[in-house]
């Protein structure tokens, strides 16, 4: 749905990213009953935590932050709004790509544990490849963009 908007109603565009950030707050660390939680960025719709959604186990849904963050990147790109990227668009990348730091495992490589894919049947799965794939970009677009 959003890339429609980037391309044929940038004002709509602005105005989901702007409910994001507008509802960004600082991170909050999840409770300590939860393993492998860390800094969480906060009221982008980023995360429904255990406690917050009734949800049973650990998981997260990684890929909605991760979703929010590759379309601020295209909006960046698309725009060119330099004020509203840098008012609000770096912030909110900034706090995410310092939660997908603190966030992945590293083994022989780097992991990303107890996700709850995009298809939000599959709980608790280490390694989803579309989670995988988004930080990845994420990180690699965001590091490209100045101020982040």
């Amino acid at each position: 749905m959003y890339p429609v908007f980037l391309l044929t109603a940038p004002d709509i565009a602005r105005a989901l990213i702007g409910y994001r950030t507008r509802r960004l707050t600082q991170p909050r660390t999840t409770p300590a009953s939860t393993v492998q939680r860390r800094d969480v960025p906060v009221g982008i719709g980023a995360h429904r935590l255990g406690g917050d959604a009734g949800l049973a186990d650990t998981s997260e849904e990684h890929h909605i932050t991760l979703d929010v963050a590759f379309a601020c990147i295209q909006y960046a790109y698309a725009s060119g709004d330099e004020l509203f990227l840098a008012r609000e668009i770096w912030p909110l990348l900034a706090q995410v790509c310092t939660w997908v730091q603190d966030r992945v495992v590293r083994t022989q490589g780097y992991e990303i544990h107890h996700v709850v894919g995009v298809d939000e049947g599959t709980r608790n799965v280490n390694n989803n490849s579309y989670t995988n794939i988004a930080a990845k970009i994420v990180l690699a677009e965001s590091d490209r963009m100045p101020g982040v």
